[in-house]
């Protein structure tokens, strides 16, 4: 058997910096996953493009999750989640400016495809190394707080970035964005850590333990357990509202059906992620 915990448990502040610092991905990713929401009718103009093709603009970035989010926990199982976090934070923040500065739908979609690919690494990355720092016991609390952040990043990518893009544009705005990613970036390399140092024999030998499985029997073990198969659909169901309102449509459906103001809109969409937060 496999020792799944540290002998000795680090310091419960120095477990609680590093769960900051690496949950800074999973808020960035969220940011990223619902800014088009306040801006759509501004891109539907700067692109002169239809509610459709918006819709695939907005779409471009859960391919890039679908398309990366099973390679990314392979990965993540084998490699320093920190420095994949790193890497993929990096590559988000640049494409953050590359979005912002597209002329055209298809360099915006390759910018939000990217930004999509990057994000797949955010919540498992977290994961990946929290589980290093805290017990089992605790770890319901700490992946909790991993998506308390998400959520944060939620409510800023509605109300802020509406007011930010009504008063500089919305270019400017999301070159902001850009800056704070990289100093995001910063902070994650500074104060993230893979494992504490008790933690050093057992996560190598974890590493060993799934390198010698082999690629096609971990995928087989994951692929045959229904369980997985279970908690995927009831995740899908309950990230559903959250993906439909938050991320792509809620902010038009309101201005058009509701007939509220840009920001009215943006407020009553920040309210889904202030709830989930809540819970």
């Amino acid at each position: 058997m496999i020792q799944t915990s540290p002998s000795k448990q680090p310091s419960a502040f120095h477990a609680w910096v590093v769960l900051i610092a690496a949950s800074l991905m999973f808020f960035y990713t969220f940011i990223q996953m619902n800014m088009l929401n306040p801006i759509d009718s501004t891109l539907m103009h700067v692109f002169n493009v239809s509610a459709s093709q918006l819709g695939i603009l907005s779409s471009m970035y859960f391919w890039g999750n679908f398309l990366l989010l099973f390679p990314a926990g392979l990965i993540l199982d084998r490699y320093s989640p920190k420095w994949i976090l790193f890497v993929a934070l990096l590559v988000a923040s640049l494409s953050m400016f590359t979005f912002a500065m597209s002329t055209s739908l298809m360099a915006a979609s390759i910018s939000r495809l990217v930004m999509g690919f990057c994000g797949s690494f955010g919540f498992l990355g977290a994961i990946r190394i929290v589980s290093r720092w805290f017990p089992p016991k605790r770890m319901a609390l700490a992946s909790g707080s991993i998506v308390t952040f998400a959520m944060l990043g939620g409510v800023v990518a509605q109300t802020p970035i509406a007011k930010m893009s009504a008063a500089f544009g919305w270019q400017h705005a999301l070159i902001i964005f850009g800056f704070l990613g990289l100093a995001l970036v910063l902070l994650e390399l500074l104060f993230v850590r893979d494992y504490p140092a008790s933690y050093e024999h057992p996560a190598k030998s974890s590493v060993e333990h799934i390198s010698s499985l082999g690629f096609w029997r971990s995928i087989t073990m994951v692929v045959g357990n229904r369980y997985n198969w279970f908690g995927g659909l009831y995740t899908t169901l309950m990230n559903l509202p959250i993906f439909v309102l938050g991320a792509l449509c809620g902010y038009m459906y309101l201005m058009q059906t509701q007939h509220l103001s840009t920001i009215e809109a943006s407020d009553v969409s920040a309210e889904l992620f202030f709830g989930t937060l809540i819970g």
